[in-house]
């Protein structure tokens, strides 16, 4: 499937409407390639970060979304937000079903999502890991095999 085809959309669908304007940014880097993936599957994860990146990152600038095609014939799904970020001693259990960090209180959410998108992402052989700071953003980066 093509991967920025579809990110794009879901991109569109997500943002539409927004009374503020934000969208979220779509960049290529290396040769465009199919994929092969589960297109539900993959739906569920990217719209599940993109949903968290722009819930955890109002009133800051877009996120940026960035396929990178490798040549050791994966793909890197990077997801980078300005917004809250996630405190180091929460980053571990993050994946975790139901946990929470501990800055996100106010903030609605089942604590499932990103236990899910795991699971869903090592279905199709990939990996998913974070980096973050408090108060800097996040980046949730998703590896995946291109076939």
């Amino acid at each position: 499937s093509d991967l920025f085809i579809f990110s794009h959309q879901l991109i569109q669908r997500i943002t539409a409407g927004r009374k503020d304007g934000r969208s979220v940014q779509l960049k290529v880097a290396g040769a465009k390639q199919l994929v092969n993936m589960d297109l539900g599957l993959m739906e569920h994860v990217i719209s599940n970060l993109l949903t968290n990146s722009l819930k955890y990152s109002e009133g800051k600038p877009d996120p940026i979304l960035t396929l990178s095609y490798e040549l050791d014939q994966t793909v890197k799904i990077s997801l980078i937000d300005f917004g809250i970020g996630i405190p180091e001693e929460d980053q571990k259990g993050l994946f975790s079903s139901f946990f929470r960090a501990k800055n996100v209180r106010n903030i609605q959410g089942s604590g499932l999502g990103l236990s899910i998108v795991k699971e869903f992402v090592e279905m199709h052989g990939g990996s998913i890991s974070v980096r973050s700071e408090m108060n800097k953003g996040a980046e949730f980066i998703v590896t995946l095999p291109i076939h």
